[in-house]
């Protein structure tokens, strides 16, 4: 049997990472191994936890999204990154693409969509 999928979250709505959590838990193959509310300790986080899959909303405080994104895509090319965003268009999902991010996920999207999202990027397909 295959080992869980290891998902970080970096969400600062409290709320919103509340209920990623509980999706998360809720999925026998998906193990949630940390929340982070901003992108600073990004990388550092991400050496530490070795996660498969970040979820990363884009409007974070502090450090940009984009630019963490950036930055892990060098320092741990083996963990992928999938936006969970509330701002999904054109341009949004070529900036993803462009900064080594595997998908986004708008925050609209069903629990299992968002679900299927996960899955998807850890067994490497891209979700746009």
């Amino acid at each position: 049997m295959r080992q869980p999928i290891r998902v970080l979250c970096v969400d600062d709505n409290a709320d919103i990472a509340d209920v990623l959590g509980r999706l998360i838990r809720a999925e026998s193959d998906l193990e949630l191994v940390g929340l982070l509310e901003r992108a600073d300790e990004l990388e550092d986080t991400v050496a530490k936890l070795r996660p498969d899959v970040v979820v990363l909303d884009l409007g974070l405080e502090g450090r940009p999204a984009l630019d963490a994104m950036m930055d892990l895509a060098d320092a741990a090319p083996t963990c992928r990154v999938l936006v969970f965003s509330g701002r999904d268009g054109p341009q949004e999902r070529e900036q993803v693409r462009q900064s080594g991010g595997w998908g986004l996920v708008p925050k609209s999207a069903s629990p299992d969509a968002i679900v299927q999202a996960i899955r998807r990027v850890a067994d490497g397909e891209t979700v746009y």
